[in-house]
């Protein structure tokens, strides 16, 4: 399920939320799945310096994500806000490297039968001898 950086921190900004603490902890475990790859993704990166392009496709349940009026639902969050948190747990805490790699990102969402986040991540090795 989606979380909002908009909801992630106190008003302070330097202490995250009960919510935004306990859905990492959700998030950390289901990662753990793809740990090993996600852990060689990042040496390579670290070994050879290149660039990642990551696609995210934020799912909700078709009554969440329509109103009444048949349009997408203000209950919906923007992908902007929904993207940074998944890309800092995943790369930052899973991969032990910094998501400033990533050069592309696509995001997209969509209504389903119920809340759920696919992520691609793809490893691209630069060119040793780049043209101006």
């Amino acid at each position: 399920k989606a979380f909002s950086i908009n909801a992630y921190h106190y008003s302070d900004k330097r202490h995250k939320t009960v919510a935004a603490r306990a859905w990492e902890q959700t998030v950390l475990q289901l990662l753990q799945g793809h740990a090993t790859e996600l852990k060689a993704m990042g040496q390579l990166q670290h070994a050879k310096g290149g660039i990642f392009h990551v696609d995210l496709c934020f799912k909700y349940p078709r009554s969440l994500f329509y109103n009444k009026m048949g349009q997408v639902s203000a209950r919906t969050f923007d992908l902007t806000n929904v993207e940074k948190p998944i890309i800092d747990l995943i790369f930052n805490e899973t991969m032990l490297t910094d998501d400033r790699s990533i050069v592309r990102v696509t995001s997209v969402k969509e209504a389903a039968d119920s809340h759920s986040i696919e992520v691609f991540i793809k490893y691209l090795e630069l060119d040793a001898n780049p043209k101006p």
